[in-house]
């Protein structure tokens, strides 16, 4: 089968987040069995600057899909000629409201040709109800437009769980056709296996209680919330240091603010912005199997207080690397505590998060090692062969 997938921007592109992961992953995952072509532009999300190191304006190989980068000004002829041209047997869009997502509604309007092809659409969140108050005038006209135009008629809805498929049924209607089926998962390539993590955690020389979170660092994130809930946990806990490591690319305008913040927490509290990593980079920072290297630390869990998340790759890749996650209770990942991996906690009662902080600072050396074990294995649980279930994304058409 066939399927042109079009998004904001793709690899060596780094800062779309986790439609890009997403998108990786379910190719890694399903192009044995299927042919994929990425359509994408030329730069990274939110970037300006082309990529210097690829070609555009050319289908280029890649292993499991060939991949085409689009300039801006030209990017709508391109999307006509280049699909037109070899249709394929679903089209694959990535974010409800990305930029591409609306150029290509729009262009489905005006080409026949576009129109017939069958449409699966991945809304990655944009319609969550904290996702939609971001730029919520201009996304309320878009919307309005849409609708009024019936953009988002006869198309396929593709939700990562059951309680984003009722984000999509609030906004356009409970007979839209949508098929619920998870992102595909990350694999453990790179990751240390139980027994190297378990070395790493008893040879870390810190006394510290280290923290991290990693990913686009968004105002949907929540994070000014972290920065509070340290804030308290240090004032109250004047003897426990606490580090807390922020991993990924920022707007600068957002930066500063978070600078700004981090700023009030007392001496006993330090925020780090770290910046991009690679994957590999970034796998081997978090749990990799260089034990053997000087001034190791491990982190104690994640700490991310999300509005909003309709997937998540961060709490997976975080469970892979033995990393416990405390996070909000607004992702589909639930009932942490229940099974060992961490906590998933309601925004609105601040203590609860003081809570499992001061557990994780009073943890034993065993107690450590045991929340790590149990974060593998749960994360082990989920990643299991999704080539049954992925392909169930693109089963054969039926009329919406």
């Amino acid at each position: 089968m066939k399927i042109v997938c079009c998004i904001e921007s793709f690899l060596p592109g780094h800062r779309g987040g986790g439609p890009v992961r997403a998108l990786d992953n379910l190719i890694q995952q399903l192009g044995k069995a299927h042919t994929f072509r990425v359509f994408t532009r030329n730069h990274d999300y939110l970037e300006s600057e082309i990529y210097t190191d690829v070609q555009s304006k050319v289908w280029i190989p890649r292993p499991h899909y060939s991949i085409f980068y689009a300039s801006d000004f030209q990017i709508k002829k391109q999307i006509v000629r280049e699909i037109s041209a070899d249709p394929p047997d679903w089209l694959y869009l990535q974010g409800a409201l990305a930029p591409l997502t609306r150029t290509f509604l729009q262009l489905r309007e005006k080409f026949p040709a576009l129109a017939t092809i069958p449409l699966l659409l991945a809304p990655h969140g944009n319609l969550s109800p904290a996702a939609l108050q971001y730029h919520r005038l201009r996304k309320w006209a878009w919307m309005t437009y849409a609708k009024k135009m019936k953009l988002y008629s006869n198309i396929h809805w593709h939700a990562a769980s059951e309680r984003e498929a009722d984000q999509i049924k609030k906004q356009f209607g409970s007979g839209v056709s949508i098929r619920t089926i998870p992102m595909a998962p990350t694999t453990k390539n790179g990751f240390a296996d139980k027994k190297a993590i378990n070395e790493r955690i008893k040879n870390s020389k810190s006394d510290e209680l280290r923290l991290v979170y990693f990913g686009r660092l968004a105002p949907e994130k929540n994070l000014p919330f972290a920065f509070e809930i340290l804030k308290q946990f240090c004032t109250k806990y004047p003897s426990q240091s606490i580090v807390y490591d922020l991993i990924g690319p920022c707007e600068i305008k957002y930066l500063e603010k978070l600078r700004s913040l981090s700023m009030n927490l007392p001496k006993n509290g330090q925020v780090n912005y770290i910046g991009h990593m690679s994957t590999g980079v970034l796998r081997e920072h978090l749990g990799g199997t260089n034990t053997a290297a000087p001034n190791l630390f491990f982190y104690h869990a994640l700490l991310m207080p999300s509005f909003t998340e309709n997937f998540s790759y961060t709490v997976l890749e975080s469970l892979q690397a033995g990393i416990p996650a405390l996070i909000s209770d607004q992702t589909p990942w639930r009932d942490l505590e229940a099974v060992g991996a961490g906590w998933d906690l309601p925004l609105d009662v601040p203590k609860l998060w003081l809570d499992a902080l001061k557990r994780l600072s009073d943890d034993s050396l065993q107690a450590t090692v045991s929340r790590s074990e149990e974060a593998l294995r749960y994360s082990s649980s989920y990643t299991e062969d999704y080539s049954n279930l992925g392909s169930r994304l693109f089963a054969p058409n039926q009329k919406v």
